[in-house]
């Protein structure tokens, strides 16, 4: 059953988001101690400003999102977060229709019923306009193609129902979801089993004309054979919320839970992700300019996200430059827990802010945070850089500029490509890590052994940390959104 095509509903997010992207694979060494350097192959509450990313946090004041969500503020724009069951219509946050008699509704349904207006989502993004939702009921679907853009004031909306709508069939595509160049699209709610191709996916735009303003959140990405998502060429985005499982073990290739491919995908925030059991990384950026404009990602954040026990790297950055990495768990991964480089990018590191992070390394891994091929002025600091192995916790080849204190760290460092490896004391005596100390996960953690990296009360980690450094400031929140003290703890969380 079809009705009027009639856009009655304004869906709008109106806020312009951003995000990064990145194409190639494989680490440019093995260098290190134990031989193992990784081959490179929710609500929102009010979070600090990137690098890059306008600060103007008033643009919130005295804005309630009638009282069902939260203002951010991010690239000079306010936006509400509204919390479930509500969308956001300007600066307002509105109850969520399920009424599939208004036009704007989609209702799709595997069942034949009163809400069975479309059996198929693919029937109903064949034909969705702008400020429009489709409305997924609990069933099982295949995946589908979308190819019609939202506007800034009228997004186009896929979203599931309840908790139970399932695509488990590989769509047209091959794929869960296929975006082809779209832009103010948001895709929530669902869940992605078992598909052969990726979980989610964009394409076909370009560097120099990149999609903007894609919202993915809330999405269970489970098993998909191609990977969790794969996003090229899309800016100024929100990847939020998500849960991506066991991805990226097709017969032919291994890949990465999330990966944003290519230049022109600059701004985007990566936030409160749960990412485990990929083939590769975590989550990869590749600039790669091979395939056109700056070959650089720029002005990300990445805050909030727990990734574990993938099969190398946790975060995997070539040629990301200029960005904000902040109050993510990070631990159990095969190689380093975050490794910045230039392989495909067109530059190497530069301006990286890594901040209240947790870092787990286990036996036989890497480094928690090598840095190569860098460009100078990262600041590393509040952060725990645990290590179980031989390595140790900061690994660079370039000390241009960089800037690290305030760390709970093991007792090896490397500033030269490992050409020379030092000791605290030693590291502190070319002018890095005041403040920081020796410790250790048992010291630190409630039970790192079981997942679980909260922090012991009246541990080293408690206090430890400083709200300012190089210019830079310590997130205000920690992971869980829970505020942070004058004197803030080191790490991820926040104790008691």
């Amino acid at each position: 059953m079809f009705k009027p095509r009639c856009s009655v509903l304004s869906m709008a997010l109106a806020s312009a988001l951003v995000l990064v992207a990145g194409t190639g694979c494989g680490d440019d060494d093995g260098g290190t101690n134990d031989a193992v350097d990784g081959a490179v192959d929710g609500d929102i509450v009010q979070h600090d400003a990137a690098v890059g990313m306008d600060a103007d946090v008033t643009l919130c004041d005295g804005v309630d999102c009638s009282g069902h969500g939260t203002c951010f503020v991010i690239a000079g724009s306010a936006s509400c977060d509204c919390e479930s069951g509500y969308h956001a219509e300007g600066l307002t946050c509105v109850v969520n229709s399920v009424d599939c008699s208004e036009a704007a509704v989609l209702c799709v349904d595997d069942t034949a019923g009163p809400d069975q207006e479309f059996a198929t989502i693919q029937e109903a993004a064949d034909v969705v306009a702008p400020g429009e939702v489709v409305l997924v009921f609990d069933g099982s679907y295949a995946g589908f193609d979308l190819s019609t853009s939202g506007t800034a004031a009228d997004r186009i909306w896929v979203r599931a129902l309840g908790t139970g709508a399932v695509i488990d069939t590989d769509g047209p595509s091959g794929h869960g979801v296929w975006l082809r160049d779209v832009s103010y699209v948001t895709i929530e709610g669902l869940r992605i089993v078992g598909v052969s191709g990726r979980g989610v996916a964009h394409r076909e735009a370009s560097p120099t004309d990149p999609s903007v303003g894609l919202i993915i959140r809330g999405n269970t990405v489970q098993d998909a054979e191609g990977g969790g998502m794969y996003l090229s060429e899309v800016a100024d985005s929100l990847i939020e919320g998500n849960s991506i499982s066991n991805c990226g073990f097709s017969s032919s290739d291994l890949t990465h839970g999330i990966y944003l491919a290519n230049a022109g995908s600059d701004g985007t925030i990566l936030r409160g992700n749960h990412i485990w059991g990929s083939g590769t990384a975590g989550i990869h950026f590749n600039g790669d300019l091979s395939i056109g404009g700056d070959g650089i990602i720029s002005g990300l954040v990445v805050e909030e996200n727990v990734i574990h026990d993938n099969g190398q790297n946790g975060l995997n950055m070539d040629g990301v430059q200029d960005s904000l990495i902040q109050n993510n768990l990070i631990y159990g991964n095969v190689s380093n827990g975050l490794r910045a480089y230039a392989i495909d990018g067109a530059e190497g590191p530069q301006g990286l802010v890594i901040v209240n992070n947790t870092f787990h390394v286990p036996a036989g891994a890497g480094w928690c945070v090598r840095i190569t091929e860098d460009l100078g002025g990262s600041v590393v600091f509040n952060n725990i850089l645990m290590n179980d192995g031989n390595n140790g916790s900061i690994a660079l080849d370039n000390t241009a500029g960089f800037a690290s204190a305030n760390n709970a760290v093991v007792d090896t460092f490397t500033p030269d490509r490992d050409d020379s490896y030092l000791s605290l004391s030693e590291w502190q005596g070319l002018g890095y890590d005041a403040g920081s100390f020796l410790t250790t996960p048992s010291a630190l953690f409630v039970d790192a052994a079981a997942g679980d990296y909260t922090l012991l009360g009246g541990g080293p980690a408690v206090d430890a940390g400083i709200t300012t450094f190089s210019s830079q400031s310590a997130p205000t929140t920690d992971l869980t959104g829970a505020p942070r003290d004058i004197s803030p703890d080191v790490g991820a969380y926040e104790g008691s």
